[in-house]
């Protein structure tokens, strides 16, 4: 599971970021995509969540993957790390969701929750 979470991790980055091209796509257009971009886009509405997320999950991804990654090359998976990388994965899908449909108290809790596991997992890399 800690491997796969680090994949899952990189996944939702590739998710976040196809929904705010979408998006960029469905309000200015495919030329707008195609173009220099030197008008930047909107922030506001769906689309500004959906930059957010982008930004948030590259920064979530930066501190988890490393450590999943290093439990797994020094080997030192545990009950703890396995659970750890699962509630992780599910927290920041969750995290996405709500942020896309504006679902904020659940947002900040699902943050929170993935916070935590990235700490459980330094943890266990650590000890």
């Amino acid at each position: 599971m800690e491997l796969t979470s680090a994949v899952l991790a990189s996944a939702l980055v590739l998710v976040a970021v196809l929904v705010q091209h979408f998006t960029n796509i469905s309000r200015k257009g495919v030329s707008y995509v195609l173009s220099s971009r030197s008008e930047p886009p909107a922030l506001d509405g769906f689309a500004g969540r959906a930059a957010r997320t982008v930004q948030n999950n590259l920064e979530s991804c930066a501190m988890y993957a490393p450590v999943a990654l290093a439990i797994v090359v020094l080997q030192k998976q545990s009950g703890l790390s396995y659970w750890a990388a699962l509630i992780y994965v599910l927290a920041r899908a969750t995290f996405d969701l709500c942020y896309w449909l504006k679902v904020e108290g659940l947002r900040s809790t699902a943050w929170l929750i993935g916070i935590v596991a990235t700490a459980v997992m330094t943890a266990c890399v650590l000890w």
